[in-house]
């Protein structure tokens, strides 16, 4: 809705972070072997080839919404583009494209013969997740109206913009890869594949994270349920899929492998996390950003 005005402050100290250790953390030894297997994917070599080793980084907070601020954080560089290159990786190898064309022929799967293992190469996608759209004020930008429409669904309230009748028994909001990061990151979500052949908290192509509503003894609870098909399921087209558990912290800060809790429970954690001055307001039905007061209102003594 773009509502609200980012403190650019609290960004920057983000972007401070990044640009003050990305060198440590692209030279480090976490990273090295998945970085290694990167460089042989892309093989350049040779005049006129710029490696990725030889690119910038830089990030830089974002006061207004566009085409090439389309976050509150943008990180450009080494890490951005080995984030996009690997999930390019994947959705080429989703998208059934022969085992030539996957990554030039250089990744497993679909090739058995390649040293780039593909589950190997995600943890570069997952890392600038974590450090730009999972950071908690990020998420908070991006994600609170998000995480407020999805607690208002399971309220079942009866707004001017409800967005689904009383009486469905399913209601989905389709998003991105981008909208799961921020809304598992705000409500301290934790998933992983077993075996773990992808990174933890990966959002698959297709994937959705599913909040059941189930009344037992008269209380109703909400369950945070991670459904979603494995890359090898998709480029197969098969019909089955995997539920994987999810984990979260519950009212008294303490994590639980199975996430489950009080409908009220979920209402307290939401209003804790959910940043006020980024969500949009119902006016006639639609969805509109507030108007800040003025002085003028404020000094006829008039209610912002």
């Amino acid at each position: 809705m773009g509502c609200g005005k980012p403190d650019i402050g609290k960004l920057q100290s983000r972007a401070d972070d990044i640009n003050n250790h990305a060198k440590a953390w692209w030279a480090g030894a976490d990273h090295a072997e998945a970085i290694a297997q990167l460089r042989e994917v892309l093989a350049c070599s040779g005049r006129g080839c710029t490696t990725i080793d030889s690119i910038p980084d830089s990030a830089k907070p974002c006061s207004v919404y566009d085409e090439k601020c389309s976050s509150p954080l943008r990180w450009e560089g080494k890490f951005s583009y080995a984030s996009t290159a690997t999930e390019v990786f994947l959705l080429e190898y989703a998208n059934s494209m022969p085992e030539r064309q996957v990554g030039w022929g250089r990744v497993a799967p679909p090739n058995p013969l390649a040293k780039a293992h593909l589950s190997k190469m995600l943890e570069l996608h997952e890392f600038y997740f974590g450090k730009t759209l999972r950071e908690r004020y990020v998420a908070q930008i991006e994600g609170s109206n998000l995480v407020r429409e999805i607690q208002a669904t399971l309220n079942r309230q009866t707004a001017g913009c409800q967005r689904a009748p009383l009486e469905y028994k399913f209601v989905g909001l389709v998003g991105h890869d981008t909208n799961l990061a921020t809304v598992g990151s705000l409500l301290g979500l934790r998933w992983k594949f077993v075996p773990p052949a992808l990174p933890a908290q990966d959002a698959l192509p297709g994937g959705a994270l599913v909040f059941e509503l189930r009344r037992i003894a008269g209380t109703d609870y909400v369950r945070a349920v991670y459904v979603t098909q494995n890359p090898a399921q998709i480029r197969a087209a098969q019909n089955d899929a995997l539920r994987l558990t999810v984990g979260c912290y519950g009212m008294n800060g303490r994590y639980h492998p199975v996430c489950v809790m009080p409908l009220r429970d979920f209402n307290e954690i939401v209003r804790r996390v959910v940043a006020t001055e980024f969500l949009s307001a119902c006016v006639d039905g639609k969805q509109v950003c507030p108007r800040p007061p003025t002085a003028a209102r404020i000094k006829r003594g008039k209610k912002p």
